[in-house]
């Protein structure tokens, strides 16, 4: 059963969802009329994503997050060799310039959505048994490991989209367990200061 705030984040989810939809369908009429003879082939593509999308979610409540715990460690292993493999030639898709699928004829997996899962998971678990941040270098440079390895693992492909928000899920984890505001102080000045470091790698693949 959920409770009153699940209830009230479950509804605001689908709020969004149709939103997003609805959204999707406005601004493709033209495109999938002209390429489909069909004005609402992507909204109702969008649609079908959606549903499954919700019964994964479903799904998924009904893990023990105890369970889940004990299994983060082994699926991050998994999705990062995941991350490792799309990138050779004939086993990972390329579309649009970016080896960032596995493909099995129309369908397509993208790893680095397990992936962005994954690491979510592992490093909440990291951090759920330090319950502060005292010391960078003790509690934090871990995490920070992890994030750089999936970072560049996904700006090969190339997708730099899927690298900021698994970035900044981390960043909002990490300051969410009381992590001082002064490293993220110290790294934002570092890269204003030399935007090419955090950029070069994207521009030149």
């Amino acid at each position: 059963m959920f409770n009153k705030k699940s209830r009230r984040l479950t509804i605001e989810i689908l709020i969004l969802v149709v939103i997003g939809v609805i959204m999707v369908g406005s601004s493709s009429r033209v495109w999938a009329q002209a390429k489909f003879n069909d004005s609402m082939y992507f909204m109702s593509r969008q649609a079908v994503f959606a549903l499954i999308g919700f019964f994964v979610m479903w799904m998924s409540s009904k893990i023990s997050l105890t369970k889940l715990r004990g299994h983060a460690k082994i699926f991050f292993i998994i999705c990062t060799v995941a991350l490792l493999l799309v990138l050779i030639p004939g086993l990972g898709v390329q579309r649009n310039g970016s080896r960032s699928w596995f493909g099995v004829g129309s369908f397509l997996i993208q790893p680095s959505e397990f992936f962005k899962i994954a690491i979510i998971l592992y490093v909440a678990d990291h951090l759920a048994k330090r319950y502060r941040i005292k010391k960078f270098k003790k509690d934090l440079i871990f995490p920070c490991f992890l994030v750089a390895l999936g970072f560049g693992l996904i700006l090969l492909q190339p997708d730099f989209g899927s690298g900021i928000v698994m970035v900044c899920s981390i960043v909002v984890m990490v300051l969410a367990a009381d992590s001082p505001i002064s490293y993220f102080a110290g790294l934002g000045g570092l890269i204003l200061s030399a935007p090419y470091r955090l950029f070069s790698a994207f521009i030149y693949n």
